[in-house]
């Protein structure tokens, strides 16, 4: 049946696991996947963090979805995903095994509760990495925050501005601690 939560904004985080340079490009053939799908399905998307690699994968990439139906169609892509293949970075044409995960996770809503307490965050400004010419040098506009009674840390360093990058941090980490608080709610329930 039908669910509130069908047309939510929906972040999609993944990461590369085991398979080394080979992981981190079938992370970038399912960025591309799922940016393909968003388009057909009419939904918007927003890159929130991404940690390129040197081969022109990705380590790691987090994207915001929205649209008619998005969390519906997306909510059980969350696990580990498995590749078998012969990748480019292979010159005797063996099959390499490659994983990733996907983390799906809601975006909760402006008014839904998630306070942050600004004494319980440590942010770091850091330099941007990667390509974006003589900018990424002059400035500290990447950061990382870090809830400190939980230990989750984000990262992001997609735009320009240190502001802009910490807004959308921000809102990654309101995801995953509302994570963390479904998980909680959740259990309570099914323990009776």
């Amino acid at each position: 049946p039908p669910s509130p939560e069908d047309h939510a904004n929906t972040i999609i985080e993944l990461r590369a696991g085991t398979g080394g340079q080979e992981a981190m490009l079938f992370v970038a053939d399912c960025v591309r996947m799922y940016q393909l799908y968003a388009a057909k399905m009419g939904w918007k998307y927003e890159p929130l963090s991404a940690t390129e690699s040197d081969l022109g994968g990705f380590k790691e990439y987090v994207m915001v979805m929205s649209g008619h139906n998005v969390h519906r169609f997306l909510q059980y892509e969350g696990g580990t995903h498995r590749v078998q293949r012969v990748p480019d970075t292979e010159a005797q044409g063996r099959v390499h095994t490659s994983t990733i995960t996907i983390a799906v996770l809601l975006e909760p809503e402006e008014d839904a509760g998630i306070e942050l307490n600004e004494a319980d965050l440590r942010m770091e400004a850091t330099r941007a990495s990667g390509a974006g010419g003589q900018h990424v040098n002059k400035t500290d506009s990447a950061v990382r925050i870090t809830h400190i009674p939980t230990g989750i840390a984000v990262f992001c360093q997609e735009e320009r501005s240190q502001h802009k990058n910490r807004d959308k941090a921000m809102r990654l980490l309101r995801a995953k601690i509302a994570e963390i608080e479904r998980a909680k709610k959740k259990q309570a329930i099914d323990s009776k």
